[in-house]
């Protein structure tokens, strides 16, 4: 048998080497289209399909080379309200790249949109120690700062990430919300108004602005904000909630039910709609149904102050004064700080004719905020309710010099005088 040339077996090996690396440059082509797919996905909005080729970029790549996929998935789930997702793939992208500034901007975004705010900080202050220039992870780490309330620090980091992007329209809103958190009304509607103009698609910031016009007492461009936020986003919850509170600081109640109706449909486990209604059903005089959606708001939050507040309310306006004591005695044991449940559940030992208690309760509301001149013209009423007639025109007076408007603080001293 006649032996091969030696340089078939070679020229054999170089066909098979070539083969695979074929092989392997055909799946790394499918892979980056997967990774394009994914972004063109992302970019409109379309979480589910963005997930999805993200998903096949991950099952072609090697492992080590997956990291940017793992990495963009997390901030699609992030997007889609999937946190603990979203913190999986973005750790594992940072297990394979320790230094990927990316995927701890994204882990942070992640860890604001469960709660975690100081881990959201250090994420994002670690990927903007490791790319300083990552305008996104400024704007993430505005967020979190916002959601702890910091406004400065937020309209710092904002102002730090429009210097690097001009153009970045995430920080614009987001400094758009912490002036409105300041007072700022007007820079935050200045802010909130360049976000649209740099993206007209975007409807949380249609919805920002109408909260900061509704702050102004412009109700009208509030309803028109909240109504283009609509339009873009038919299932926007938060904006149909909003549109309502405004229908309801116009009086007008049968719009503002169907809007928190509406987005209780497309939220039901949005409590802060239920409590709306509630207090639109307060208003109406129907107080079974306030009573029945601010139950329903506990439920879903059974530490939700207002709502337990807002049910005593509705219940003292039955005359239930027990059950609206037992609401106002759980805000203020959720909340020992909250001065209005103090005062409500003074109003109510007041109704019961518990005199006593319900100066008690005035004083320690006062005592808790010293600058709400309608605690003491309720101490003060108890007190002339008493015959202490000193002491109520003490209160009516000091209610007079915080709130020198207050017409009927002056009728109630003028009777005790």
């Amino acid at each position: 048998m006649k032996s091969r040339p030696w340089f078939v077996g070679v020229l054999s090996l170089l066909l098979v080497v070539a083969l695979a690396t074929l092989g392997f440059m055909l799946l790394l082509g499918r892979a980056g289209s997967a990774m394009e797919e994914g972004r063109a996905s992302f970019a409109q909005g379309d979480y589910d399909a963005a997930i999805g080729s993200y998903s096949e970029a991950i099952g072609l790549l090697p492992k080590f080379m997956a990291y940017t996929a793992h990495s963009n998935r997390g901030i699609a789930y992030a997007k889609q309200g999937d946190p603990d997702k979203a913190l999986a793939d973005c750790t594992e992208a940072i297990r394979l790249k320790p230094e990927f500034a990316e995927a701890y901007n994204h882990r942070g975004f992640a860890y604001n949109n469960q709660g975690d705010l100081d881990k959201a900080i250090a994420d994002c202050t670690e990927a903007i120690r490791i790319k300083p220039r990552l305008a996104m992870a400024y704007s993430n780490r505005a967020l979190a700062y916002n959601n702890k309330r910091e406004w400065d620090k937020a309209i710092a980091d904002c102002t730090e990430a429009i210097r690097l992007d001009p153009k970045l329209t995430y920080a614009y809103g987001n400094r758009g919300f912490a002036y409105r958190g300041k007072g700022d009304l007007d820079k935050a509607i200045a802010d909130l108004t360049e976000a649209t103009r740099l993206d007209p698609t975007k409807a949380v910031v249609y919805t920002g602005r109408g909260i900061a016009y509704r702050d102004r007492g412009d109700i009208e461009q509030a309803i028109a904000d909240y109504s283009e936020a609509i339009r873009l986003d038919p299932e926007d919850a938060v904006a149909y909630c909003w549109r309502g509170l405004a229908y309801g600081d116009k009086g007008d109640l049968a719009k503002a039910i169907a809007d928190y109706t509406e987005a209780i449909r497309l939220d039901p486990k949005y409590a802060s709609a239920y409590r709306n209604r509630g207090r639109a059903y307060r208003d109406k005089r129907d107080w079974d149904n306030a009573i029945r959606d601010y139950t329903e708001a506990i439920q879903i939050d059974p530490k939700y102050v207002r709502a337990y507040r807002n049910r005593g309310d509705a219940y003292r306006d039955k005359g239930d004064w027990d059950n609206a004591i037992r609401d106002y005695t759980e805000a203020i044991r959720l909340d020992p700080t909250y001065s209005v449940g103090y005062n409500n559940r003074g109003l109510a030992h007041e109704d019961k004719g518990d005199l006593d208690q319900a100066i008690a309760d005035y004083t320690e509301a006062v005592r808790l905020d010293p600058n709400e001149a309608v605690v003491y013209s309720n101490r003060g009423n108890a007190y002339r309710n008493k015959g202490d007639l000193d002491q109520a025109i003490a209160d009516y007076t000091d209610a007079i010099r915080l709130n020198p408007n207050d017409a009927k603080a002056y009728y109630q001293r003028g009777a005790a005088y």
